[in-house]
């Protein structure tokens, strides 16, 4: 029965084209075909190297981009250019993703990830600042400010995880061994594709480079292997949504309404749990409305933003 079995999934995974195995890229490879005058590498104090992308006047308000699950700092290419003529601008590989990839310390719980940005800014010694994170980096947006309301000005929320979803992760939590070999040394092409794709309405929003590079970036050395890890402690983690109503950061909730892996039945919620928050939804747009309406989203963003600041940082809840 179970040779049956593992055959059945062989000939999934082959009609998927899965099979055909891919070896994983030199890191050095992979970074030095995609580092840009923009990155930079930061060494955290738990050994974590992590790549950023920074444009803008360090002097200019400082502005975090906090990119998506198995997405990277580059998906904010379209919005940096423009907000960087009044921010400063810092967009991070978060761990297990782009050029930062598997880290010394092999940690990738969501908790990690609210670290790694905590660690960056504290070594660029940036003290107040605003946030914006897409999907898991919204996940990641909302639980700094829980951890750190000290820190943030505002707070901006782009098809935001955090509540429960029927949405399927591109790679299952506790796959079976045959899955989990497949998923580690097959080729990753088809799947990186097809959930690029499902991610947005306008399939034009996806091009060929956007999607090869994301692929690269799954193939460099050690990445697999921390996905893994970040599937199966993802999987386990709670959210603490009961104290979602403790952030009084000012925050805009951006919104696609064609969004596919969260779908805007969420966006309401946090408005509604969020006590000092703003809804948008965008319509015709999928879940990354940083690639499929860039224009509206840069608009929206400098609207919110440039508000004058709040006269105070928020009170921390004891």
């Amino acid at each position: 029965m179970k040779i049956k079995i593992m055959v059945v999934v062989l000939g999934l995974f082959a009609a998927a084209g899965l099979v055909g195995l891919r070896t994983d890229a030199a890191a050095a490879e992979v970074d030095a075909r995609y580092t840009t005058a923009a990155s930079h590498f930061a060494t955290l104090e738990d050994g974590t190297r992590l790549h950023y992308l920074e444009q803008g006047a360090k002097d200019a308000p400082t502005l975090v981009l906090i990119h998506g699950s198995f997405d990277s700092a580059f998906t904010w290419e379209r919005v940096l250019p423009a907000l960087a003529r009044e921010f400063h601008v810092i967009a991070p590989d978060l761990p297990a993703h782009g050029l930062t990839g598997q880290t010394k310390p092999n940690r990738y719980a969501m908790t990690d990830m609210v670290q790694a940005v905590h660690g960056l800014v504290e070594h660029l010694r940036i003290d107040r600042f605003d946030i914006a994170g897409n999907s898991m980096g919204g996940n990641t947006a909302w639980l700094y400010a829980l951890a750190h309301p000290e820190r943030l000005r505002r707070m901006v929320l782009i098809d935001a995880a955090g509540y429960p979803t029927t949405g399927a992760p591109l790679v299952d939590a506790n796959p079976n061994p045959v899955k989990a070999f497949f998923y580690r040394y097959g080729n990753p092409s088809l799947l990186v594709r097809s959930g690029l794709l499902r991610a947005v309405a306008d399939p034009k929003a996806i091009t060929d480079a956007y999607a090869s590079r994301s692929v690269d970036f799954v193939l460099r050395a050690g990445a697999r292997d921390a996905q893994q890890i970040r599937n199966r402690v993802r999987a386990l983690h709670k959210q603490p949504l009961a104290r979602m109503h403790e952030i009084a950061t000012p925050t805009l909730i951006v919104w696609g309404d064609k969004d596919q892996l969260l779908p805007v039945a969420a966006a309401p919620r946090f408005h509604a749990d969020l006590p000092n928050s703003t809804l948008q939804i965008y319509k015709n747009c999928g879940h990354m409305p940083q690639l499929e309406a860039p224009e509206r989203l840069v608009k929206d963003l400098r609207a919110f933003l440039l508000q004058p600041a709040p006269t105070s940082a928020p009170a921390t809840t004891p």
